[in-house]
């Protein structure tokens, strides 16, 4: 509603002013320079979605592979001193085809049969971006609280072919009709939420880092809230990362999903500059 955007708006502008103000504190401070980090990552997770009807749309780690056209995946970061900037961003790119056919004889008389094939596009974004504020560092372990949007795409495009045809005869009169429908639907939408959360790393070891994530947001939606955990291990040009990652909405239900949950193992290469 009008309400809930305003207040995500002063969020939003507020947010914006606050990464402005910590860039020209810490510049003033003269805390050094910036350090920037980049992570390229595979994220595959179930996705489960309910619909606004009650019909449940399930994804698997091997269908969404299966189907995949194109996919990126990727975190940027900037940080010098406490303060730090970050974006996370995955792009998801999906087609699923169908199709089923039957026939069925109509008694002595002939034969009724149908085909239906779908062609299903379905591309999705979502990311999130703020800023953060490292509140604890000690020999072994970093915290950061954080703050910022959620933004969320997607795009459904279906393509449905039905054909339907009859042949019959009575004694020696033999007749045939033929008909077919296309059915097309292209629906799209978008969420806005702002969310505060907390970002942490311990060290295990000279290569070993234990890290965890959580955050948790409202606006367009009704919550949404995410959660990784994971390791990191330090090699001398690059870090691997291997994290379990689980992120959950539940919409407002003005759209046509309830909820939707993506849910899986994360693995990825990080550099830092």
């Amino acid at each position: 509603n009008m309400v809930k955007k305003n207040t995500l708006m002063r969020t939003a502008v507020a947010t914006i002013f606050a990464s402005l103000f910590s860039h020209q504190a810490v510049a003033q401070d003269g805390l050094g320079s910036w350090n920037y980090g980049l992570e390229i990552y595979g994220w595959l997770p179930d996705i489960e979605q309910t619909t606004t009807s009650g019909s449940e749309i399930d994804l698997s780690i091997s269908e969404i592979l299966d189907n995949l056209e194109f996919t990126l995946q990727g975190t940027v970061t900037a940080s010098r001193g406490n303060w730090s900037l970050f974006a996370d961003g995955v792009y998801l790119s999906l087609n699923l085809t169908d199709g089923v056919s039957a026939s069925e004889p109509i008694g002595d008389f002939g034969e009724l049969g149908f085909s239906i094939d779908a062609d299903i596009d379905i591309a999705s974004f979502i990311s999130t971006f703020g800023g953060g504020y490292k509140f604890h560092d000690d020999q072994n372990t970093k915290l950061t609280a954080i703050g910022g949007l959620r933004y969320t795409y997607l795009d459904v495009d279906v393509d449905v072919d039905i054909e339907a045809g009859i042949e019959a005869g009575i004694g020696d009169r033999e007749f045939a009709a033929a008909a077919s429908e296309q059915l097309s639907i292209d629906d799209s939408s978008s969420n806005w939420d702002v969310i505060v959360g907390l970002q942490g790393e311990t060290k295990l070891d000279d290569r070993w880092s234990l890290l965890y994530y959580g955050d948790i947001g409202t606006g367009d939606s009704d919550y949404t809230w995410q959660a990784s955990i994971g390791v990191r291990y330090a090699l001398e040009n690059f870090d691997l990362t291997f994290r379990y990652r689980h992120l959950e909405y539940e919409f407002d239900g003005d759209d046509a999903l309830e909820d939707m949950t993506v849910s899986g193992p994360q693995i990825g290469i990080a550099f830092q500059f």
